[in-house]
C-alpha cells in the first residue's frame, strides 16, 4: 500500500507550483513588437570628393534585406562604429536600389527612405516590399 501525502505536503507542492508559475511568467518579454516600416525603394547619388558613398548597415534599428548599386562599386569599406561605404571615382553617377525594415526607437518613429540614404539627388519609392 502506497503511503497517501498528508493535506500540508499537498499545500506546499501546490504553493511551490504556483510560485514558478508565477516566477516565469515576470520574466517573459512584452506580448507586442516594436513598430515598423518596410522599405523597398531607389535612390540616385553624384558620388562626392573622396570617392565614398555612405550606404546603410544592419543596425538594431535598421535591418537592410537588400542593397545593391548599379554601377558596381569598386569597393566596399565598414568603419569601426559600423558606418558603410561603397567606393567610387568621385563624380560617378550611381543609383542604390534598397530594401529594408526600419524599427522605431523607443517611442519614436521608424526611419523613413530619405533618412536610410540621405544625399540622394532623386529618391524614388518602389513597389511594396
Amino acid at each position: 500500500m502506497l503511503p497517501v501525502a498528508s493535506a500540508t505536503a499537498r499545500r506546499r507542492r501546490a504553493g511551490l507550483a504556483a510560485g514558478l508559475l508565477l516566477t516565469a511568467c515576470s520574466a517573459l518579454p512584452p506580448a507586442h513588437y516594436p513598430t515598423f516600416a518596410d522599405h523597398r525603394f531607389a535612390a540616385d547619388f553624384v558620388v562626392p570628393e573622396g570617392g565614398r558613398l555612405s550606404v546603410p548597415a544592419t543596425t538594431t534599428d535598421l535591418v537592410v534585406q537588400e542593397l545593391t548599386a548599379t554601377p558596381p562599386p569598386q569597393r566596399e569599406l565598414f568603419g569601426r562604429d559600423g558606418e558603410r561605404w561603397f567606393v567610387y571615382p568621385a563624380g560617378a553617377e550611381v543609383r542604390v536600389v534598397c530594401r529594408c525594415r526600419s524599427y522605431a526607437p523607443h517611442d519614436g518613429q521608424p526611419l523613413s527612405p530619405a533618412q536610410v540614404l540621405p544625399g540622394a539627388r532623386h529618391l524614388e519609392v518602389l513597389t511594396a516590399p
